[in-house]
């Protein structure tokens, strides 16, 4: 099929007749040179009156829509109308996806279009559009085949009697392709190759029936989406709709704010599309976050609303930071980023404003009583056992009991009898008034029994409350601490090693998501121990934000969650070597805190014993969980570059603590290794330390701070540290490239983790 593809992109059609209608003026993409671009052209704001008609709109990021948003609304008709005439069950849909009451998708989300291609970009974004649509249909009817149309049956027949055969959407859809390459071979074989090439890597191959457990984190999450939602595709549209073409280079420097941006779009789409999609949903992060963070409908949607404010604000920050790392950024990309940010205040204002069909709800049967149908349900006579016709009892008539029916044949049989059986029944009479009187004796014997024996206990009726609490309040503080102290440091080593280790996808998902949980679990706990410290990073610390026993209960149940995680890895004694590890960290803290509550200055031999234990483990657990789930290396030895990831990652955080100018560090009379270092090389800077930390002052006035800097300087204190810092950087480096030897396989990855080890300050800098 493909081949006949390419076959259309290296020659022009001959003839140009037929039904479909070719909008086609050929145009060669113009080399990319570095002209300047005015990048306001063809778009115009959305003003504040028009933001008037917005349904809940929260967007931060300007709104701008193509002037000729009339030609794209032309796309999208030209592809209803060839879609339906391809297309002859009942299943094409009338209208375009794209068109809505505020504007039609493709204006939005490419702005600045040159206008001779807005409605070709419309057709194709139709096309993608479309694709989706049916690929969650026929995913449910295959989950729901009793809801299957005739159409669909028939065709299910014909699979099974004559071997695999190819859908009719997919003909449809492939069909739809072969005209719109056509209409693109007419303007640029390179962008038809390409669209060609995301086409048979993204939408059509194999389908997936994704739902939210196939995901290990939200980034898996979102790479699949990426790929479901052909956002591959997007950038080699955008490029032509500007009429030029971007290269891998230009990709590869727009990474980080593409980035962003898909994750703003995707995230926005999750967001305004759930009430559309949730009763079918299989892959929506809504529900993505009720199953993996346990938090209700709700929760979720606000949960989802922080991520898209989050990815709009990083999309920002990103951009800001290529402008500054790239001044001579070729103006083309600087277009595209000012575009792409138009784009998602675009496409956010469309999804906002864009009519979804609302959610049928189950509607709950009804009970019916024996009152109010004189004991006939469905039709059927519940007391007799008899059926009315049509279900209902005829007027004038009542419902009799069988009893009833009884006592009236025999009062009819019994009226034609003699009158001379009168005398027996006299004797009878007297008899059965002897027995009667008999049973009402041992009745009365009976009750009285019952009435002396003591009622038998029951058990009190204890009513569960029907309302559902999710854990949104549990989990906030761990999110937001994993959100503002992200660890490139051993994200960067995970790297490392799985060259050596060869970790398959979800394992290693799940390693990453486990150490990333240790690590803001522990720094939780250490902000509240740390007497308060109040700032992570230039962000406030999470006990200031949600409280001190809040976060340290999230940090406690985080705890406990990755003890499940690392369970549900089914790698024989890990469990048992993360609780060791645990054990190892808490006895290190413990003897932190014990030497600042005691005014105790620890040597420095003490003070390595406490960072191997407090530091160095999460390291080790980060090296024992890849090495059990790993393909490769399980005999490599790592237990020396975990003690020296701890304590160059514990030291380095010390040192730079002392470089702030607030030195908050010292309000806490924390024991850093300068300080250790300082009163094990000077006793008389030891006694005018300690002599300030007692002093118990909430916030060590200025001065102080200022005495005790200038004793780590003058004692070499600061100078020994930075060295210390250089040299594990370079113990580490060696015992890399001492198991790269072991393992007698090349890691490219080194340069960057070493590179990163020596971004270390000099003193007084």
């Amino acid at each position: 099929m493909f081949r006949s593809y390419s076959g259309l992109l290296s020659k022009r059609r001959k003839s140009k007749g037929g039904v479909f209608q070719v909008v086609s003026t050929a145009v060669s993409e113009p080399e990319t040179v570095n002209e300047p671009v005015v990048t306001w052209t063809y778009s115009r704001v959305i003003d504040d009156e028009e933001q008037k008609t917005q349904n809940g709109c929260f967007t931060t990021l300007p709104i701008r829509i193509h002037k000729e948003d009339h030609v794209a609304e032309e796309g999208s008709q030209r592809f209803v109308q060839d879609l339906n005439y391809i297309v002859t069950d009942k299943t094409a849909p009338k209208t375009g996806c794209l068109s809505s009451p505020v504007g039609n998708y493709a204006s939005v989300i490419y702005p600045e279009c040159l206008p001779d291609r807005l409605e070709v970009v419309a057709y194709l974004t139709e096309l993608g559009y479309l694709h989706l649509e049916w690929i969650v249909h026929e995913l449910i009817s295959e989950e729901h085949p009793d809801q299957q149309t005739s159409e669909s049956s028939a065709d299910n027949v014909a699979e099974e009697n004559d071997g695999p055969t190819e859908s009719p959407r997919d003909a449809s859809l492939k069909k739809l392709l072969t005209k719109a390459m056509t209409d693109l071979a007419d303007r640029n074989q390179l962008v038809g190759l390409e669209i060609i090439d995301t086409y048979r890597n993204n939408w059509l191959s194999s389908k997936e029936t994704p739902t939210a457990d196939t995901f290990a984190n939200i980034d898996e999450y979102v790479a699949f989406r990426r790929t479901n939602a052909g956002i591959n595709l997007y950038g080699t549209l955008m490029g032509f709709s500007h009429g030029t073409r971007f290269t891998k280079e230009d990709y590869s420097t727009m990474t980080d704010v593409l980035s962003a941006a898909e994750r703003a779009i995707i995230f926005t789409n999750d967001y305004y599309s759930w009430a559309k999609k949730r009763k079918d949903s299989k892959a929506n992060v809504i529900l993505f976050l009720m199953q993996h963070e346990d938090l209700s409908v709700e929760a979720a949607r606000e949960r989802t609303k922080q991520l898209i404010l989050q990815s709009e604000y990083d999309f920002v920050k990103r951009r800001e930071a290529l402008y500054k790392s790239h001044p001579d950024l070729a103006p083309q990309l600087r277009k595209w980023a000012e575009v792409l940010g138009a784009a998602i205040g675009g496409v956010h204002y469309w999804c906002a404003n864009t009519p979804l069909p609302a959610v049928e709800e189950e509607e709950p049967e009804e009970e019916v009583s024996m009152e109010e149908t004189n004991g006939v349900v469905n039709g059927e006579d519940l007391v007799n056992g008899a059926a009315h016709p049509n279900g209902a009892v005829p007027d004038g008539e009542t419902v009799r009991s069988a009893e009833e029916d009884d006592n009236s044949d025999e009062e009819e049989s019994s009226e034609g009898d003699d009158d001379d059986d009168d005398e027996d029944d006299d004797d009878d009479d007297e008899e059965e008034d002897d027995e009667e009187d008999g049973a009402r004796e041992g009745e009365q014997e009976v009750r009285a029994q019952e009435e002396e024996a003591p009622p038998a206990l029951q058990p009190p009726i204890v009513e569960i409350s029907p309302v559902q609490l999710d854990s949104s309040p549990l989990v906030a503080p761990i999110g937001y601490t994993k959100f503002v102290s992200a660890s490139e440091v051993q994200s960067n080593l995970m790297s490392v090693l799985n060259i050596w280790l060869q970790v398959p996808s979800r394992p290693l998902s799940l390693v990453k998501q486990i150490v990333d949980d240790l690590h803001s679990a522990s720094l939780m706990l250490n902000n509240i121990q740390d007497n308060q410290s109040s700032v992570q990073q230039g962000k406030s610390a999470a006990h200031l934000v949600f409280g001190p026993a809040q976060s340290m209960n999230s940090a406690a149940y985080t705890f406990v969650k990755v003890s499940k995680l690392v369970n549900s890895l089914n790698c024989p004694g890990m469990l048992d070597g993360l609780l060791e590890e645990l054990e190892l960290q808490f006895i290190g803290q413990s003897w932190d805190l014990n030497w600042r509550f005691s005014l105790y200055c620890p040597s420095e031999a003490e003070y390595m014993a406490m960072i191997d234990r407090k530091a160095g483990s999460t390291f080790k657990v980060l090296t024992r969980l890849m090495q059990s789930t790993g393909m490769k290396g399980s005999t490599l030895d790592f237990d020396s570059l975990t003690i020296l990831m701890g304590r160059w990652h514990h030291i380095r955080d010390d040192y730079l603590s002392l470089q702030v100018p607030e030195c908050k560090v010292l309000d806490q009379g924390k024991l850093s290794y300068p300080i250790v270092r300082c009163c094990e090389t000077d006793p008389a800077a030891k006694s005018i330390i300690f002599g300030l930390f007692r002093q118990n002052h909430d916030v060590l006035p200025a001065d102080s701070k200022v005495q005790i800097l200038e004793l780590l300087h003058r004692s070499g204190a600061l100078q020994d540290t930075y060295h210390l810092i250089r040299k594990l950087a370079d113990d580490i480096e060696q015992t890399l490239k001492y198991i790269e030897s072991v393992a007698e396989e090349p890691n490219a990855a080194l340069s960057s983790l070493v590179a990163s080890l020596e971004d270390v300050p000099v003193p007084g800098a």
